[in-house]
């Protein structure tokens, strides 16, 4: 049975192809590479950003949810910049078809990721899977990506809280208070 949840998958599908057609591999590449990179780099810059907003704020949880945001925005921004000082220096892939037709399986690669990374998040919120996910014809697809980013996950967590742990200056159960 084709479920809300169905439409909203076809849609993320379409939107994702269409816009990595328009920009092309290499730029949409390049824009996820920033995005993800900013992610890494924030669990490295953390424990910096949390004991400079220290002295800002009173409360843990405010410095934890500024300190995040800050370091994840200023990281976005640097490889942002980054990214278009390579793009503009790669011309001969600008507007090429090639590079376009690329995008499109670009695009159905990352439409995939973030319909995944919906059911994760659905499924992690929520005490048991909704019936409107597990009766959708989407669902099989949805399941398998979101089940390939819990064992992804559970790695990086594990690293991640390693490294805040080994930098940082608070025990990672510390960001949620």
């Amino acid at each position: 049975m084709f479920t809300e949840f169905d439409v909203i998958v076809c849609v993320i599908m379409l939107i994702s192809v269409l816009v990595s057609f328009m920009k092309g591999f290499v730029k949409d590449f390049l824009s996820l590479f920033a995005w993800i990179g900013a992610a890494i780099a924030t669990l490295y810059f953390y424990p910096f950003a949390a004991s400079f907003m220290e002295g800002l704020f009173k409360s843990s949880r405010i410095v934890n949810i500024t300190a995040i945001i800050s370091a994840y925005v200023i990281s976005l921004s640097a490889l942002s910049l980054i990214n278009s000082f390579i793009y503009g220096n790669l011309k001969e892939f600008q507007a090429n078809m090639s590079d376009k037709v690329l995008g499109i399986f670009f695009g159905l690669f990352k439409g995939f990721v973030i319909i995944s990374a919906t059911h994760f998040i659905i499924i992690t919120i929520a005490e048991k899977e909704p019936d409107w996910l597990v009766d959708g014809e989407t669902y099989e697809l949805t399941k398998r990506g979101s089940d390939i980013i819990t064992n992804l996950s559970q790695n990086y967590l594990e690293k991640g809280k390693e490294v805040i742990e080994e930098q940082g200056q608070m025990e990672i159960e510390d960001i949620t208070e």
